[in-house]
């Protein structure tokens, strides 16, 4: 998929997170289906008469944030937003439009608006067969309403790259009472790229329970795996951290040495000291750093020019 500059509603959301303005793919590109609409001096009109009550205008604004002009849809979008609650009926018959474009900003002011009378809507955009279940997705996030976690961690198996990235958003966004159920689902989950949102929310939620399934992981999600431990922490991390500093993979030794220093515990000294003898220069860096975090001295380790260096400040 190429990249895509970001949607309007992305740009004004009031909450939106950076993860989300980085993802690349929320761009409105669909045709103006406003009926007599035709230019971006119409949107205040509109907006007056939504003000007013006036159902059909109100109709025609919504559909106006499909406009395939950004002017015409980044002011009917912030138009529906400062008319605010009132307009959610409105915004719930955008998410039944044939247009994409229309669905899609639809889902994001009701996110944006918050009101969880809107989740069953948004929920049967989520699972539904369109193509904006991701928005759906970011919307039940900004919403907050636990009620909608089983469909978020159902959306965790999707074979949507971009519905997965959102429903992992969204859960993090929701909090540790989330952190449960996708726990429970990350312990039956076999495709690795579900199994690995999973992973990423729970280390987000710094889910105690997920210890010991994080640690029974095998397979390639092991360095994700690792990254998720040293975010948990405490005892129940250690020993599969230290197992995972001799892993075949390389990528697991350097996530497991960099989490090694997040829980700065004495235990792992001598094998972190035995990590800067590893074959692959990150991994004895990381070793050299996690150690420095945990003994307050300097530690050098072999980099690839031979020479003895201390590791590189990150916040230089």
């Amino acid at each position: 998929m190429t990249n895509k500059k970001p949607p309007f509603w992305a740009a004004v959301s009031y909450s939106t997170g950076s993860w989300l303005l980085g993802t690349g793919y929320w761009f409105v590109v669909l045709v103006l289906i406003l009926a007599g609409c035709t230019g971006s001096d119409d949107i205040p009109t509109l907006i007056e008469k939504a003000r007013q009550g006036y159902g059909k205008a109100a109709m025609k604004l919504v559909n106006a944030m499909g406009s395939a002009d950004r002017d015409v849809a980044l002011q009917a979008y912030k138009g529906v937003i400062d008319l605010g609650a009132g307009m959610e009926p409105w915004l719930t018959r955008g998410l039944q439009s044939s247009d994409d474009g229309v669905v899609e900003a639809s889902a994001a002011a009701l996110g944006n608006l918050g009101d969880s009378g809107s989740l069953p809507s948004l929920i049967s955009v989520l699972e539904g067969e369109g193509g904006r279940s991701y928005a759906a997705a970011w919307a039940l996030g900004e919403i907050g309403d636990l009620a909608a976690v089983p469909n978020l961690v159902r959306a965790l198996g999707s074979d949507d790259t971009l519905l997965r990235k959102s429903a992992v958003r969204a859960l993090v966004k929701l909090g540790p009472e989330a952190g449960g159920a996708v726990n429970a689902f990350l312990g039956g989950a076999v495709d690795e790229s579900s199994q690995r949102a999973a992973i990423r929310v729970v280390g987000e939620l710094r889910t105690g329970a997920a210890v010991g399934v994080l640690s029974s992981l095998t397979g390639r999600n092991r360095d994700a795996a690792a990254w998720a431990l040293g975010r948990i922490g405490g005892e129940g991390a250690l020993e599969p951290l230290l197992d995972a500093l001799s892993d075949p993979r390389w990528q697991v030794r350097r996530e497991a040495a960099q989490a090694l220093g997040s829980l700065e515990d004495n235990k792992a000294v001598s094998a972190l000291t035995g990590a800067l003898d590893d074959s692959e220069t990150v991994v004895r860096e990381w070793a050299a750093r996690s150690l420095e975090t945990i003994t307050g001295r300097q530690v050098l380790y072999l980099g690839e020019d031979g020479e003895m260096v201390p590791p590189y400040n990150l916040y230089r």
